[in-house]
């Protein structure tokens, strides 16, 4: 998939401006993402300096532009470009989904009377934060520098966090663990269920990367698909 990329920016056209809008739209989430997890986490109010509604509107109108430019784009040159086109399209829904969890994790901190802790996880929590924290901008270093080795480094480490949430929402589900009250519990699902899906989608788009189109977002090789001649 990474040799499709790198043919965008052998010509100045539409779908060079949609992948570099695509780019700001994960600066944004990052942004979000950062500013919401402080507001839950890291005080014991809400506030925040951005707008989070205003915010993920501007997201919603960079996938509505960046689709707007593909389906130009396709329509002038024809089918030729059609697999780069279908990719940044299907890319940016995660992207723009990104943008729709951190919300919830601020809203979720709205109605969180203080921050939100993580008891003996509190150490294990925040590490799988700053992972999914500096997983966008070493996204962003990754498309922009045709990195397949760091998105391969960052599937792999996003991964972590799914499974850690996974583990922890089991854990918090079964009461197996008393050191937790019920409204301790209760948000800590909830946001490790945002945090687990922000990390799916952010590896879904790195998948862009090092995936054929067929593959995208499926990160396990043992799935075999309709079309794997290896299969």
């Amino acid at each position: 998939m990474l040799k499709f990329f790198q043919e965008i920016f052998s010509r100045k056209n539409l779908l060079e401006e949609a992948l570099e809008a695509s780019w700001t739209m994960l600066e944004i989430d990052k942004k979000m993402f950062d500013a919401s997890v402080t507001s839950l986490r890291r005080q014991d109010t809400a506030e925040v300096d951005i707008d989070i509604y205003m915010t993920d509107r501007k997201i919603n109108q960079l996938e509505q532009d960046i689709r707007k430019k593909v389906l130009t784009h396709l329509a002038v040159s024809g089918p030729g470009d059609l697999t780069i086109g279908l990719t940044l399209v299907s890319l940016i829904s995660d992207v723009e989904r990104i943008g729709d969890y951190t919300k919830n994790i601020y809203e979720l901190a709205k109605e969180c009377p203080q921050r939100l802790l993580a008891g003996k996880w509190e150490e294990k929590l925040e590490g799988m934060e700053d992972t999914v924290s500096a997983g966008f901008g070493t996204l962003l270093e990754a498309l922009r520098e045709n990195d397949e080795e760091k998105a391969e480094t960052l599937i792999s480490d996003i991964a972590g966090v799914k499974q850690q949430c996974d583990k922890f929402v089991l854990l918090l589900i079964q009461a197996k663990d008393e050191s937790f009250k019920v409204d301790e519990a209760v948000p800590l699902v909830l946001y490790m269920r945002y945090l687990k899906r922000i990390s799916g989608h952010l590896q879904n788009v790195t998948s862009g990367i090092v995936n054929p189109f067929h593959r995208l977002k499926y990160m396990d090789e043992r799935i075999p698909l309709v079309d794997d001649k290896s299969n």
